[in-house]
């Protein structure tokens, strides 16, 4: 389990993966609250969800209407919000958690 959050984090570290929104990255000892999720689902899920629905008009699969992109959008937001809370919360709240327990400076192991 250890190794998994230390590569979920490696991961949520990158500074590239959270472009163009690297402003909502919180600090290390900072854990991510369910209103920072909220705006990264939001950030993060209305392109998504507009990408979403542009693919599934261009398949066919639903009609040109004004209610789906916000469906989509509105499930894009959700589905992110759930994905994020149970895994790179998760890692972070974790690290976070250790860090703040420990003395300043000290870095978790590897």
């Amino acid at each position: 389990m250890r190794r998994l959050v230390d590569a979920m984090n490696r991961v949520s570290d990158v500074d590239a993966g959270w472009w163009p929104f690297l402003h909502l990255r919180p600090a290390r000892t900072e854990r991510m609250d369910n209103r920072r999720l909220a705006r990264m689902a939001l950030a993060y899920g209305v392109p998504i969800g507009l990408i979403l629905y542009g693919w599934y008009v261009y398949v066919g699969f639903l009609p040109l209407s004004p209610a789906w992109p916000i469906a989509c959008i509105v499930v894009a937001i959700a589905f992110l919000f759930v994905v994020y809370k149970f895994t790179f919360a998760l890692a972070w709240n974790r690290r976070a958690d250790w860090l703040r327990s420990e003395a300043p400076g000290v870095q978790p192991p590897a």
